[in-house]
């Protein structure tokens, strides 16, 4: 993924006072992998806070009073569902109901392809497992998971220069370099990371990115033509 410096999309009166979404990707290492807080109104995207707690019920606790926080307000957080952060997540839907949304990168991708026509669609938006166009129902997905669609996502919005990131965060900027791609056996995309320390804080960014439809399984807006998933042929 090359980086990419987007026009300032949101003003600064605009992030205060808009309610905005919130992303967390959850660690658990005193010593090593950290917990990030992300937060997003439209394409402007920031990381809150970075933090090494070995406890996520108290990473859970930080991210409830983020919530609660009149001075930038929020309307819902999504969570990386799986490993550390499933039982952070858990607490977190129970003290407030409806507001928090469990994201689940190792699921299937939503996005379909025809074997017939390679007609691509995603199912948030178009529920049925038979291709809409033509009929057929042989598909596959052109990724291997939902986490690799939601980072091909990402990329589509960053060379679209819809997303603004703050300039000053290196450490940012410099995960987001270690990414690559490549199919697997199955002809699937894959992304990935360099090998290297944890990039909880690209992370972050990916959770703070993804559309809520696909954390929440719900129906999305049908147009998708500008989520650049039209083709995984160049990076």
């Amino acid at each position: 993924m090359r980086a990419a410096q987007a026009a300032e999309l949101v003003t600064d009166e605009e992030w205060a006072a808009t309610p905005g979404e919130l992303a967390l990707d959850v660690g658990a290492s005193e010593d090593g992998d950290p917990s990030c807080l992300a937060r997003r109104v439209r394409g402007r995207v920031r990381i809150l806070w970075e933090r090494r707690e070995p406890d996520t019920m108290r990473t859970s606790g930080a991210l409830l009073q983020a919530m609660r926080d009149q001075a930038l307000p929020s309307r819902l957080a999504k969570i990386d569902y799986i490993g550390v952060g499933r039982g952070a997540c858990d607490n977190a839907m129970a003290e407030e109901p409806g507001r928090v949304v469990p994201l689940q990168v190792s699921e299937k991708s939503t996005v379909l392809q025809c074997r017939a026509c390679k007609h691509e669609w995603d199912v948030t938006a178009i529920p049925t497992d038979k291709c809409p166009k033509c009929g057929c129902a042989e598909t596959l997905s052109p990724f291997r998971s939902l986490g690799d669609q939601l980072w091909w996502e990402a990329r589509g919005m960053f060379e679209r220069s819809e997303v603004d990131i703050d300039p000053a965060d290196e450490e940012l900027a410099a995960e987001l370099l270690t990414l690559t791609w490549a199919p697997n056996l199955k002809g699937q995309t894959v992304v990935e990371y360099a090998k290297g320390p944890s990039p909880n804080r690209a992370d972050a960014l990916m959770i703070a990115l993804a559309r809520e439809a696909a954390a929440r399984g719900s129906l999305a807006p049908k147009d998708w033509s500008g989520y650049g998933l039209k083709s995984a042929v160049t990076w």
